[in-house]
């Protein structure tokens, strides 16, 4: 049964999260299964923000090893190296971790990776790359590289349509995997923390933290209540700085956001399953990737220091991603009339006042020197390395309280599989599926219609609902949740402006989808 926030008042824990995105939700699962009282919040639901809006790789590493503009940036920069090797490393083993836990999560790719004459990198840099990935996979799931030559590329499904296939000198093969659902593993991992003693609440709102004079954190929460704590877990991504403001204005920015966006097109058939890594015009990393029938191509890079609550793609970046999709695609013409969905999120990179862009490393701050003792900050970590993330967390509380948690429960990790055709069995009022949706609106704190099409049933990814639909189980919803005529109206009205205006439904087109020139 959900805590309720009034419940709260007075209460003490051992630890408090604040922000419940797939780093955050790790962390609270660890702490409840060592035994620690915690109490996690967020001020969305879990997993609504940048987990919801990535690319969703579960990557093996490889772009960690990728120096840049030059090689000789290594060789200037050994220090960069370091952490490259530590961040691939990381990336790797949190790929094996994760896909023999939850094989049900993930969809392999073979994805391909182009070497042009006069490229960045040149077919021995990119060999040197996967031994050093081969070497700290070492009996881990195969990486399953090749190098195709280039007679061999310009005749292989989706490689025959590449830009430029007379300047291809090679293409590496290579298998990576991607997240199907990842706002559910954070749902699942703040559920697995619940069942194993922790309290959680969504859409609260972290007002202030202040320290007592005995040394605890006093956390005010909306609603007027408040809640003490020795040790603060700041993993609010993008929202750091703005929890940590709240405790000392004065304290250095830690956190700095970069925006992904991403467009979802349907590619020619021979493409299914397959993707490609490629760089675009400036430089950076751009993929093109199979997501259920369809390939994304994305993502972007760019400073955002926009509204934090309203992230989507706008037409300059909808028109570069087209421009890039078309640079390495020529022969598909791509425009926006072949855009089914957009999305766009925004990174929590580690600032550095001399990396515009901020520091890709996972840091874990401790904010002591900002006279923030006992308040911890995990800034730059990855969906892939999730789990990890967690443990480290967990462990810096060991050290903080100068204990172990009481317990190790074993984390259950049989978590249900996607449904993807669940929507229409709720349209057909089938009676398992309905169970299935008391189920979730009875246990798992949903609030509004994006909390159980995106993060409960997922099927809002796999599907363009239409506005009928929406109403139908709207309908449902509303009797039993108690909502009122007005509530349901304003809960549908939401959840049409977040797909036609976040997701960039408005955009495709509302007949059948043109089909693309192989």
């Amino acid at each position: 049964m959900a805590i309720k926030l009034c419940e709260l008042q007075g209460r003490r824990y051992d630890a408090v999260v604040i922000g419940l995105g797939i780093n955050g939700a790790a962390a609270l699962r660890e702490l409840a299964c060592a035994g620690y009282s915690v109490l996690g919040v967020d001020m969305h639901d879990f997993g609504s923000g940048a987990s919801a809006r990535s690319s969703r790789l579960l990557h093996c590493g490889l772009r960690y090893l990728a120096p840049g503009r030059s090689l000789w940036e290594f060789v200037w920069r050994p220090q960069q190296f370091a952490t490259a090797l530590r961040m691939a490393r990381q990336a790797v083993t949190a790929r094996n971790e994760f896909v023999h836990a939850e094989p049900h999560r993930v969809s392999a790719i073979k994805v391909h990776f182009p070497i042009y004459e006069g490229g960045p990198y040149a077919t021995w840099q990119v060999r040197a790359a996967f031994g050093l990935l081969g070497a700290m996979n070492a009996h881990g799931i195969p990486l399953d590289y090749s190098m195709l030559s280039h007679d061999e590329a310009v005749r292989a499904p989706m490689l025959r349509m590449l830009r430029s296939r007379d300047q291809l000198k090679a293409v590496v093969s290579y298998r990576e995997y991607s997240l199907i659902w990842p706002e559910r593993i954070c749902v699942d991992a703040v559920l697995d923390a619940e069942a194993a003693g922790a309290a959680m609440l969504n859409y609260t709102r972290v007002q202030s933290c202040a320290k007592t004079p005995q040394g605890d954190w006093r956390i005010h929460l909306e609603g007027n209540v408040e809640i003490r704590t020795p040790v603060v877990l700041n993993m609010a991504g993008i929202w750091i700085d703005d929890i940590v403001h709240t405790a000392n204005l004065r304290a250095p920015r830690r956190v700095v956001g970069t925006k992904g966006a991403h467009i979802l097109v349907r590619m020619p058939e021979e493409c299914r399953s397959l993707g490609i890594a490629s760089l675009n015009s400036k430089g950076e990393p751009f993929y093109c990737l199979p997501w259920g029938d369809y390939h994304y191509f994305g993502p972007t890079e760019t400073l955002y220091e926009g509204d934090k609550e309203r992230v989507f793609v706008n037409t300059t970046e909808m028109e570069f991603l087209l421009s890039e999709a078309n640079r390495l695609f020529p022969s598909q013409a791509l425009n926006a009339s072949h855009i089914v969905q957009t999305w766009a999120g925004v990174r929590p990179l580690t600032f550095d006042s001399d990396l515009p862009m901020g520091k890709r490393n996972r840091l874990l701050h401790d904010l002591s020197r900002d006279d923030l003792a006992g308040m911890l900050a995990l800034t730059g970590g990855p969906l892939t390395s999730h789990r990890s993330a967690g443990r480290e967390v967990r462990q810096a509380l060991d050290r903080l309280t100068g204990k172990i948690g009481d317990k190790r429960e074993k984390i259950r990790w049989e978590h249900a599989a996607i449904d993807r055709d669940l929507l229409q069995k709720l349209c057909a009022n089938e009676p398992r599926a309905n169970e299935q949706l008391q189920r979730v609106l009875s246990n798992e704190q949903v609030r509004t219609l994006s909390d159980l099409f995106f993060r409960r049933l997922g099927v809002a990814w796999f599907e363009r609902i239409e506005p009928a639909k929406v109403r139908q189980i709207a309908s449902v919803v509303a009797a039993m949740l108690n909502w009122n005529e007005a509530k349901t109206e304003m809960e549908i009205a939401k959840f049409l402006d977040e797909l036609n205006t976040i997701f960039g439904y408005g955009v495709s087109k509302q007949a059948e989808e043109p089909e693309l020139r192989h």
